[in-house]
């Protein structure tokens, strides 16, 4: 029989624009401490309407059944998994509500948009357009990444008398395990072990084995004191300790670890081993590891305490970090958190002391509430919640029918080729023609071509502190949504039933909501500032609001009427509100003429990202498909992974990337070249 080979094919008839981009950081973020009792300071309030340009959706948290049918209620208490179905956000207490049993409830006849998601949209943007810190981000987050590289078996212990951590590399051999569900060993090799027998055995297990020439272990004892021998001098048993990895299915061995002399000792940093504990933590995690459920993940794999040894795969770096993990193909924990890029990247990590970026010095910010001598600065302005400007009767026109959302995966800056700009100077040390080379946050490969041979070596390179470059500050596209691709979806416990609101120009174009924001004490700047943010001083920009904004949920646009500025009568000494508006003989206009002057300052990426009229074709996460034998009939063979798993090569043991996102400008352009562009990529046999 013929063997077969897999190949990736790159599909040029579907183009597809990432859901979201970045918008540069600028060089620093810059900081000052505010000033107090500015004589030329305004007080007052913009009067503000809401024109929806695509559904949206926020939900009323009061109630996670409303929405839920009896029989899927009863399914998600049968599988021990939430179910949820919100209906739109308002002032109603929906926390008494069941799930109904034949037609949902109707909607609800006041509905409102928070003032606290207005508040945090435009907030977003005022950071982006005038080089705010990044305030949302959780800067102590650690980033990890599943690394297809076969790591190096070792042991490690605490070395009492030398007090450090020590790891010793040692040999690793194939033990046959049977596995829970009877299925065919094919070509399989070695002694089998019993699942009975196995179960007993514990992490780190001392067993004798006889290892053949194929690196399997051909027999095996348990320890009981004495070396076991097998008749002839060279069948001599080795020594060795069982490694218990994770259950895979059609997985056929285990490993046996075992140590011969002349293997070197490894320092290990305390800082190396708190990683391994992160790692543990994140595959016990049962929100990041489906199995966690039905399988105690790595149970028994504990650092230890007292002297004793694990067993543990590693890889170094150029400059000897090394990366511990319990498997031998795993995740990887990296040193660099996102506060400490942020940090190295211009100083954009959240303000913490009493000087404040242009957004903490309006917005307000506070530390966290835990962390003793918290700073806080009070913020200058006030978001109401936008109300209805028509009170409606019978609200049923204003929603779209109940339906479910797909599951949304949460960020993943782990996808460097995504989140990050490539740290590669040159195009020939990224390994090749149409390749963007492999990098993470604290390494790249580096790439040598073999002398006479296409193929490369590679090595890890360790980058420096300010390396890789983080793109920016992530933002969503604007895109139309199709409301009929929603409906063959069920209600699961990663998907959601929800009510959107339609959007305006499916009635009379008409905005349907209103607002105000109120602000106290800012300068001509900050209020020209803000008044941009609000409305990006064009009517063809709008900002994203509510939840599902990937899919393109939420694409709303904010139109400032009027400005009321409080001033004081110098008749009688008495508080007046003075109003500037576009009806008003004051020309609006006229007042905010100079913003123009700042309005070439903000980013570039921003203001096309922004425009809801040029919005790019084809906005879809990214798609790759596995064609192959292996992947028939699995309900993920095509989906975003596969993508991102194809895209760094078919070799994961030295994987490169294909491509990477282009930039916003780039993206934007329905016309970009090939080279550039992002297609689906199929995985096939041939």
């Amino acid at each position: 029989m013929d063997k077969t080979y897999t190949y990736i094919d790159t599909d040029t008839t579907a183009r597809f624009v990432n859901p979201y981009n970045f918008i540069p950081l600028g060089e620093e973020c810059r900081r000052d401490i505010p000033k107090t009792n500015d004589q030329d300071a305004f007080t007052g309030y913009f009067e503000c309407r809401v024109k929806l340009l695509t559904p949206l959706f926020i939900p009323n948290t009061s109630s996670s059944v409303r929405l839920l049918t009896q029989k899927e209620w009863e399914k998600g208490k049968q599988e021990n998994k939430k179910y949820s179905g919100y209906d739109f956000f308002s002032y109603d207490d929906l926390s008494e509500e069941q799930p109904y049993i034949s037609d949902p409830p109707a909607p609800p006849c006041n509905p409102v948009i928070p003032g606290s998601e207005i508040r945090g949209a435009v907030r977003s943007v005022f950071e982006a357009a005038f080089n705010g810190c990044m305030s949302s981000v959780d800067e102590n987050r650690d980033i990890s990444r599943r690394c297809g590289e076969v790591k190096n078996p070792g042991i490690l212990y605490w070395d009492c008398k030398e007090r450090g951590w020590r790891l010793k590399s040692c040999n690793k051999v194939k033990l046959l395990v049977e596995q829970k569900e009877e299925q065919s060993r094919g070509k399989a090799k070695g002694k089998l072990v019993t699942r009975k027998e196995y179960d007993t055995w514990q992490e780190g297990q001392k067993i004798w084995v006889y290892i053949d020439n194929k690196g399997v272990v051909y027999d095996y004892g348990l320890i009981n004191g004495r070396r076991k021998t097998k008749g002839k001098e060279n069948y001599v048993y080795r020594e060795g300790y069982l490694h218990k990895g994770e259950y895979i299915d059609g997985k056929k061995y285990e490993s046996v670890f075992w140590e011969s002399g002349g293997q070197k000792l490894i320092r290990v940093r305390n800082e190396d081993i708190e990683l391994l504990k992160k790692i543990l933590k994140e595959y016990r995690d049962s929100t990041k590891n489906c199995k966690v459920q039905d399988e105690k993940w790595y149970e028994e794999f504990e650092v230890p305490k007292d002297g004793t040894r694990i067993l543990v795969y590693y890889s170094k770096d150029s400059v000897g970090r090394i990366y511990l993990c319990p498997a031998c193909i795993g995740r990887e924990t990296f040193l660099k958190t996102v506060g400490s890029l942020l940090k190295s990247n211009g100083e954009y990590q959240p303000c913490n002391s009493e000087k404040l970026c242009s957004a903490c010095q309006i917005f307000g910010m506070m530390e966290k509430a835990e962390k003793p001598g918290t700073y806080a600065y009070g913020s200058k302005v006030r978001f109401t919640d936008a109300m209805l400007i028509k009170p409606v009767k019978n609200s049923s026109f204003l929603f779209e029918d109940p339906i479910v959302l797909p599951e949304l995966a949460e960020p993943r800056p782990s996808a460097v080729e995504f989140y990050t700009e490539s740290p590669y100077k040159e195009y020939e040390e990224t390994g090749g023609k149409d390749k963007q080379g492999y990098w993470t946050y604290d390494y790249k490969y580096q790439y040598k071509r073999e002398e006479r041979k296409e193929k490369f070596n590679v090595s890890r390179m360790a980058l420096g502190r300010a390396q890789p470059k983080l793109r920016g500050r992530k933002y969503y596209w604007h895109k139309d949504v199709n409301m009929d691709a929603f409906t063959d979806n069920k209600v699961n416990a990663m998907q959601q039933r929800i009510r959107p609101m339609k959007p305006d120009t499916e009635r009379d174009s008409q905005p349907l909501f209103q607002f105000c924001v109120y602000f106290e004490q800012l300068n001509k700047k900050q209020l020209e500032q803000l008044k941009w943010a609000l409305d990006f001083g064009s009517p063809e920009c709008a900002h994203k609001i509510g939840r599902g904004k990937p899919l393109g949920f939420g694409s709303a646009q904010i139109i400032v009427d009027k400005l009321n500025i409080r001033e004081i009568n110098e008749d009688n000494g008495c508080w007046k509100i003075k109003t500037i508006g576009k009806d008003n003989k004051l020309d609006f206009e006229n007042f905010f003429k100079s913003s123009g002057q700042f309005s070439e300052e903000i980013p570039k990426a921003l203001k096309i990202m922004a425009n809801w009229e040029k919005r790019p074709e084809n906005v879809n996460y990214p798609i790759g498909e596995d064609k192959t034998v292996k992947s028939q009939g699995e309900n993920n063979a095509a989906a975003s992974h596969q993508w991102f798993r194809l895209n760094k090569g078919k070799d994961n043991f030295k994987p490169n990337f294909s491509k990477i996102l282009p930039a916003a400008e780039d993206d934007a352009n329905n016309r970009l070249s090939r080279k550039k562009a992002l297609y689906r990529l199929i995985e096939k046999e041939k």
